[in-house]
């Protein structure tokens, strides 16, 4: 099994990719979307947004109750951890399939 220190720097490099990922989605939406299709710019930049916050606490939460509780207690919480996250997810993505479409059709232009 690897050393604590390990798993740590493993999950800190995932979360920093994950963040550098996001960070560049938010970007693009509000600089080139924006600029071109304004209309889809909230559900985009909202679903980028709950990824954001999902990834930060999934990864903190993880972080200081493997401190703090014992293994039992941590099984518990990461099950309901799981659960919760995932549901939180798929909201998310929906929230981005909505500005997909948004996208995908003609702009509606006033006048």
């Amino acid at each position: 099994m690897a050393p604590y220190s390990t798993f740590m720097l493993s999950a800190a490099l995932s979360i920093l990719l994950n963040l550098s990922v996001l960070a560049v989605f938010i970007v693009v939406i509000v600089t080139v979307v924006r600029r071109h299709r304004p209309d889809a710019v909230p559900p985009l930049l909202g679903a980028v947004i709950a990824e954001l916050l999902i990834a930060v606490l999934s990864f903190v939460g993880s972080t200081v109750l493997s401190r703090v509780v014992g293994a039992a207690a941590y099984a518990d919480y990461y099950a309901a951890q799981t659960a919760v996250f995932a549901l939180a997810g798929a909201a998310a993505r929906g929230l981005f399939l909505w500005g997909i479409v948004r996208l995908a059709r003609p702009p509606e232009h006033a006048g």
